[in-house]
């Protein structure tokens, strides 16, 4: 006959608080939920109580019972067997199915091999059926083997043992997480061991290690746990991967943030600017359950829709005020006339040509203004910026903005030009100015003279080394697209959104994404931990910047091509070619917007590190050689 036996703990089934200690943590802050210390001490208590059991019945195959008998009642004031009963409880809420396995033993069912469960640990046989019975994952005939009733244990041998005596199996399979007791060990029992990787990724590994000594670490490892059973029961694939560790983290902190902002200043309604919104309103969806005073809205705004809306005089200072930085040099021509809803090709019939690609100096600049804003044609284009204001004032009066509740717009944020002109278009038709939510800011952020704005986080955080992209490109992965403009039918304003091809890898992102979220707060089931989550986002995004630890990134391929320009290629990452790696390391060249992403795409973690010493220092002998330079040019 043929035999799967399945470890239970880290393999069939997933702690979703993550470590075992943790148990012992929420059993702490349940018994004691008003008093800190008698937590603390339990806690202590009951960490140490294992051990203690051991030793005192001199083996290591002990029931939870047996924990419990020295539990000092007095001081707790709390019944032993109420104690114990509750932990078993919040251990049974805790344990969840690991869906791969699930499926796994479902095939070996069909397969024609016998089932069984092994496990050492001082739970019982009975409460573990009740659990995998539960998620239907055992049979009524199934057999459970576990090291506190049989007395025997895996990591010894004696356990297999039992079970060998039991079927005599002429082909036996082992599936667990451990190394030794699921994997060598059998092995020498002439079983062939298959090792379950259900570990935390090395970015969790760091981050609850470096926490390891703070005051709030059980809270932090409990948040961590959480972590590794989101992407476990999502497939533990890259995508569940960045979704868990650093997309859905760091946004259900912003937004809870913004949604108990928003209270506190009696905001009766948020709209979720287009794209970079839409994963921040559907977990502000997720919560609404806590704040059903507030009306959440998807408002279709984007700055090349309203920019050339926005020139309510058209004057020159105007546009200017909305570039970043203030001023025409250095940009380029076809992204101003996009900005302007205005085409080069319609232009250059009506006798207008610029005869430089990008704006270097003063007199360009002042070409540029000439062409467009003292010309025959000004005349026709401000018609058609006014008309296009309408159709704007029109879905803002549709969508509710102009209504007089108290409102304010939810964005990603940078250097805050859609707050300047949307206020400006509002301010034109004689309504107050909206105030926004961003995430970050640059440090240049446009003043308050523009509409009120809260920022979430520091820009420093993410301003460099592709920070920003990884934000814009993946984490606020969206299915729509940016919008152009906007149209009249059927009585209803109509936003246009650009024609770009969403392919089936970025759905997936968005998926992805949003499933993390889900599923955490879901494991979180009301759990507080606000505070745990703005301290540790910001560790994670470091690990992410700097690239030095080892991360599944292959997902970050799925963004594809982010060019608006379908005829170039512009990657946000991708694996480098041997030139590309040199160019980046050697030059300095950008490569993709994200190029340390795109190394460890390319190189092993030994090759990475190397890599990023070499452009680490020949960023440093270019700054040099251009200082020595420019004093010997002052000479």
């Amino acid at each position: 006959m043929k035999l799967a036996s399945f470890d239970i703990f880290d393999t069939t089934l997933i702690r979703k608080c993550g470590k075992p200690e943790t148990i012992f943590y929420l059993l702490g802050m349940q018994l004691f939920a008003e008093n800190e210390e008698k937590a603390n001490a339990f806690i202590t208590w009951r960490k140490q109580a294992e051990h203690e059991a051991c030793k005192k019945k001199n083996t290591l195959n002990i029931q939870i019972g047996q924990i419990y008998e020295n539990f000092e009642e007095k001081s707790f004031y709390i019944n032993k067997d109420d104690a114990f009963l509750l932990e078993k409880k919040i251990e049974q809420e805790n344990l969840i199915v690991n869906p791969s396995i699930k499926k796994l033993i479902e095939q070996k069912r069909r397969d024609g091999y016998i089932i069984c469960f092994i496990s050492d640990t001082y739970l019982d046989s009975a409460f573990l059926r009740e659990i995998l019975t539960f998620y239907n994952i055992i049979k009524e005939q199934e057999e459970i083997y576990v090291s506190c009733e049989w007395k025997k244990r895996k990591s010894t041998g004696e356990l297999f043992e039992v079970v060998k005596e039991k079927y005599n199996p002429n082909k036996w399979e082992h599936y667990g997480d451990n190394k030794n007791s699921d994997y060598k060990r059998p092995q020498k029992f002439g079983i062939k061991s298959h090792l379950i990787n259900t570990e935390y990724t090395e970015a969790e590994k760091y981050i609850e290690n470096k926490y390891k000594y703070h005051r709030f670490y059980n809270s932090i490892s409990l948040f961590i746990g959480i972590q590794r059973a989101t992407r476990i029961v999502m497939g533990n694939d890259s995508f569940a991967e960045i979704g868990a560790d650093f997309v859905a983290p760091t946004y259900i902190a912003y937004v809870t943030h913004i949604l108990k902002q928003a209270k506190g200043r009696g905001i009766k309604r948020l709209y979720f600017l287009n794209r970079d919104g839409y994963i921040l309103l559907k977990i502000a969806e997720m919560l609404q359950s806590d704040y059903l005073d507030i009306e959440m809205k998807y408002l279709f705004i984007s700055r090349k829709a309203i920019a050339a809306a926005s020139l309510t005089q058209v004057e020159p200072y105007l546009l200017i005020e909305t570039l970043n930085p203030q001023t025409l040099i250095g940009k380029k021509v076809n992204d101003l006339l996009s900005c302007l809803q205005l085409n080069p090709n319609n232009l250059a019939e009506k006798g207008i040509t610029f005869f430089y690609n990008r704006i270097t100096n003063t007199d360009e600049a002042n070409d540029f203004i000439n062409k467009l804003f003292y010309n025959p044609i000004t005349s026709e284009w401000e018609k058609k910026i006014k008309q296009d204001r309408e159709l704007i004032k029109c879905y803002l009066k549709q969508e509710g903005v102009t209504d007089g509740e108290k409102s304010a717009m939810v964005d990603l944020g940078w250097y805050g030009s859609t707050r300047l002109m949307l206020n400006r278009i509002l301010k034109h038709y004689g309504y107050s100015s909206i105030p926004f939510f961003y995430f970050a800011t640059t440090d240049n952020v446009l003043s308050l003279k523009y509409g009120a704005y809260f920022t979430y986080m520091p820009y420093r955080l993410i301003k460099k080394n592709g920070l920003m992209h990884t934000m814009e490109h993946y984490c606020s992965a969206s299915p729509h697209n940016s919008v152009k403009s906007f149209k009249k039918e059927d009585n209803r304003i109509i936003p246009i959104e650009e024609h770009l091809e969403i392919t089936q890898d970025y759905l997936q992102i968005i998926e992805g994404n949003i499933n993390a979220a889900k599923q955490i707060l879901s494991f979180m089931n009301g759990i507080k931990l606000d505070d745990i989550l703005d301290l540790i986002q910001t560790d994670y995004w470091i690990l992410m910047k700097e690239q030095n630890i080892k991360m599944n990134l292959e997902a970050f391929k799925a963004v594809g091509n982010i060019s608006a320009n379908p005829n170039k290629k512009e990657f946000f990452v991708k694996k480098m070619s041997f030139t590309e790696i040199m160019r980046y390391a050697l030059e300095g060249k950008r490569i993709t917007e994200f190029d340390r992403a795109s190394v460890s795409l390319t190189c092993n973690l030994y090759w990475r590190k190397k890599i990023f010493t070499l452009h680490d220092y020949s960023h440093k002998l270019r700054q040099f050689a251009y200082l020595k330079y420019m004093t010997y040019k002052q000479k």
